[in-house]
């Protein structure tokens, strides 16, 4: 298992999370093909004091996010432009499922896709809290998204 926010390399590997988890930034990269993170239901806290992702997901195909308990920052200085997970360029034939995902920030997203394809989201919850009381999201589809099916999603906002 892995105990904190590490790069996650090999592909065909399950990595299970053992603890809670932080960063002043992103607190995971997924830079390889067919990885499974398995929080167990620990938490990953991300951008607590720079922005960054929980799970930063770039040109990699096959990834399974599961049981995991996403939490943006710091509440006392929340970063703008930080997202729980962040699928882009290309990726596609992911799952996000069983989460839980707390924003703070005012341009803030629980899942953001970009340019990602052929992606499953299923029985998520999202809670975006923000400063200004606008801005935050809780999935952003940007740029050339397509064929991405989302099931069993609850969005709450204040």
């Amino acid at each position: 298992g892995i105990s904190n926010c590490t790069n996650l390399t090999i592909p065909n590997v399950e990595y299970q999370l053992t603890n809670n988890a932080s960063s002043a930034g992103t607190c995971f990269y997924v830079l390889a093909n067919n990885v499974t993170l398995d929080c167990k239901g620990s938490m990953v806290n991300y951008s607590q004091s720079v922005n960054g992702y929980g799970i930063n997901i770039t040109e990699y195909n096959y990834t399974n996010i599961k049981s995991c308990n996403i939490v943006q920052g710091n509440p006392e200085s929340p970063s703008s432009a930080s997202y729980g997970i962040y699928i882009f360029k290309n990726s596609s034939n992911n799952a996000v499922f069983n989460n839980t995902i707390i924003t703070l920030g005012d341009v803030a997203a629980g899942m953001y896709f970009e340019s990602a394809y052929n992606n499953y989201v299923y029985n998520n919850n999202i809670t975006i809290s923000t400063i200004s009381g606008s801005g935050g999201e809780g999935i952003s589809l940007a740029g050339n998204d397509y064929n991405n099916k989302i099931y069993k999603l609850a969005i709450l906002g204040y």
